[in-house]
């Protein structure tokens, strides 16, 4: 199993790099929400590249992106920045509509489908609504390796090698403030 730490991004680049580095101790890896809620913040696909370019040792870093804000060419240019910048893993999700500006129409199974086939070569995950049931889910092939939690259903892809140095300390009284 894999911990992982959410740290929505902040407006401070100290800030940011302060909570990154101490959750990178706590977690396997730390999770990087895009506009949740759909409210303005800075990017989860720029916060993640700073966290991997001025930590040292980089720590591992899932970074998100909403489908509702970009188009397919958009996704594909993020993907490959993300590449440059290090980031190994990329989670894909619709989100919640935007708070500003109109919403794109793009599925994460389909922006999946496309950023493999032009050779993307990012761990790709896709969190999906379970509005549909469980047997449904599976039927269609896409339940498997996904963690429920609580309403939805998470596919986050795994670190390719477990870290060093056994358990990691649990995360009991560390807060997390947003932007």
């Amino acid at each position: 199993m894999e911990l992982l730490a959410e740290l929505p991004p902040q407006r401070s680049a100290e800030r940011l790099l302060g909570l990154a580095s101490e959750l990178s101790r706590l977690a396997d890896a730390i999770d990087v929400p895009d506009a949740p809620l759909g409210l303005p913040a800075p990017s989860s696909a720029l916060a993640s590249a700073i966290i991997r370019s001025r930590l040292s040792p980089p720590p591992e870093v899932v970074a998100h992106l909403r489908l509702l804000d970009v188009s397919g060419l958009g996704a594909l240019n993020i993907a490959k920045g993300l590449e440059l910048a290090g980031v190994s893993r990329l989670l894909l999700l619709r989100g919640d509509a935007p708070a500003v500006g109109d919403p794109c129409n793009n599925e994460p199974e389909s922006v999946m489908n496309t950023l493999r086939s032009s050779g993307v070569k990012l761990r790709l995950g896709l969190l999906l609504s379970l509005a549909k049931s469980l047997e449904e889910v599976d039927e269609e092939g896409q339940g498997q390796g996904r963690l429920l939690l609580r309403h939805k259903a998470l596919v986050v892809p795994g670190p390719r090698r477990r870290p060093q140095g056994g358990r990691r300390p649990g995360l009991k009284g560390l807060r997390v403030p947003g932007g």
